[in-house]
């Protein structure tokens, strides 16, 4: 993120779990960070892990008597964000418009059928925001800024539902774009401050730096932009101030301007109503003023960054118009910085470019390899996203018992059977159950026919039955008496009188006297 930092040291990759800080060693904003992002880490995997993306029963975004949008937690991807609203809401999606981290939304379609998602992401918040982050008793010094956790609902097509987050699809989490850089030659570099010397070593030139390169506004679909708005900086836009700063404080030889506010900042990430977002402004000069004289929200610009330069990269017409200590071109589907240090390609052919992509390089005068990319991907903005709920023509859609035990989870120790999920294989007997507990209750209502039935252990009594049901009729077409035994037996005739005795002939013979 941009900020007054040093260098990104955080490597998700080598899944370091702390950092340790040496004995009488200096303490560093990249440590400091680092120790941030790995705790991070750990609580996002933890809630991927248990949560994943849905909206717990108790305090979530979601109120399923409605169902309707509330100020609440949302979990997208394991990541935890908290939706608020400026003011009561009372609508089922009257929240979308209200909304504390999403400003001046667009205006939510009337038609069509459109899929919910909640958002959540981080930008930087510095002290231009909020005063309290300073403290007067060090006469207002910049000492640190802080991470803010966005929590946005928004809107897509209804097609779009299942490709949320996909780096091909219409709405991806982060953009695609590979960097790579290479440093100006190592041998001799031109010195334009010295008319009298022709060359200096190149390690003379690399002041040890965070650049930085972002995609400031893309303009169409992100993943074939009509055009893209990208600026660089070799202080990580770390400079900022209040727009009505003195320009002789804050200016600087080349150097463009971009006019924000905490509305702009709130509109990066993919959007289904592009052409509505809230957007920046630049300037080549702090006392001209922006291209776009005043901000979304009405007012005066509060606040002005300032970059080393900028670039507008029309894709269509392959022209390209930069401003700036540094140059812009396009060959293909690569774009081009080229400055004093180092010459970055960016290959956007067929990639995603997503608003707030950025690139980080690493510059440092007495390294083995001065100019090192931190990464060939985007570092960052890294957006998680969650369904919510269908909307069709404005209306919210009932939910499915999927839909239903996404946006009502309860805590593990709470855990229903309505919220266990069930893979009906047997729908003779368990019918459209989705659930654990329908899958039982429908066990209730189990009959004999139900049940199967092996009747090789006695195919003579059970005959080919398949069922308990039929095996069960089987053995009532039994004739269990002894009429028919006896009839066997005696066929017709009196027996009476007749006295049995054991034969003195030997134990195996019967003696009947007469009767």
């Amino acid at each position: 993120m941009k900020g007054n930092i040093s260098r990104d040291s955080h490597r998700p990759g080598k899944r370091y779990s702390g950092v340790f800080q040496v004995q009488g060693g200096m303490v560093t904003d990249a440590d400091l960070g680092e120790q941030a992002r790995i705790a991070r880490g750990r609580s996002d995997g933890l809630g991927h892990d248990v949560a994943g993306s849905g909206v717990p029963v108790d305090g979530g975004a979601v109120e399923l008597d409605g169902p309707r949008l509330v100020p609440g937690v949302v979990y997208a991807q394991g990541r935890r964000g908290e939706v608020q609203a400026v003011g009561e809401v009372s609508g089922p999606l009257e929240l979308y418009g209200v909304q504390v981290d999403f400003p001046h939304a667009p205006p939510m379609p009337e038609d069509g059928e459109h899929i919910v998602y909640a958002d959540i992401w981080d930008r930087m918040v510095s002290q231009l925001e909020e005063p309290l982050l300073s403290d007067p008793g060090l006469h207002g010094a910049e000492t640190a800024f802080r991470a803010r956790t966005m929590a946005q609902i928004k809107f897509a097509p209804l097609d779009q539902a299942d490709a949320l987050g996909q780096p091909d699809g219409p709405v991806p989490d982060i953009g695609t774009g590979e960097m790579t850089v290479t440093p100006a030659d190592p041998e001799t570099i031109a010195d334009e401050c010295d008319p009298c010397a022709d060359t200096v070593a190149a390690e003379q030139s690399v002041a040890n730096a965070l650049f930085r390169i972002e995609v400031v506004h893309v303009f169409g679909d992100p993943q074939h932009p009509d055009s893209i708005r990208i600026a660089w900086s070799a202080e990580n836009a770390a400079a900022i101030a209040p727009a009505t700063v003195n320009s002789e404080d804050f200016g600087r030889a080349g150097a463009v301007y971009e006019f924000y506010s905490t509305v702009t900042e709130c509109h990066l990430g993919v959007h289904e109503q592009n052409g509505a977002m809230a957007r920046s402004s630049f300037a080549t000069s702090l006392t001209e003023g922006p291209e776009v004289p005043a901000p979304p929200e009405g007012g005066d610009w509060p606040f002005v960054r300032r970059w080393d330069g900028m670039a507008v990269i029309d894709f269509a017409s392959g022209n390209v118009e930069d401003e700036g200590n540094g140059t812009v071109s396009l060959s293909g589907g690569t774009v081009r910085l080229t400055n004093d240090i180092f010459s970055a390609e960016i290959d956007v052919d067929g990639r995603a470019i997503v608003a707030g992509d950025y690139w980080l390089i690493e510059l440092r005068r007495f390294a083995d390899e001065p100019v090192r990319a931190v990464q060939a991907l985007p570092v960052g903005i890294r957006h998680s996203y969650c369904p919510l709920f269908r909307v069709t023509d404005g209306a919210i859609e009932p939910l499915t018992d999927p839909e239903t035990r996404r946006l009502s989870f309860p805590a593990l120790a709470n855990l229903p059977a309505t919220h266990v999920g069930f893979v009906n294989s047997c729908p003779t007997l368990y019918d459209t159950a989705e659930n654990v507990q329908e899958a039982l209750d429908n066990l209730c209502s189990i009959e004999a026919a139900d049940i199967a039935f092996d009747p090789s252990g006695c195919p003579r009594l059970y005959d080919e039955v398949e069922n308990v049901q039929d095996a069960l009729i089987n053995l009532c077409r039994v004739d269990f008496g002894n009429e028919r035994f006896l009839r066997h037996l005696h066929d017709w005739g009196v027996v009476c009188g007749g006295i049995p005795r054991r034969a003195t002939q030997g134990p195996a013979m019967v003696a009947i006297s007469g009767g």
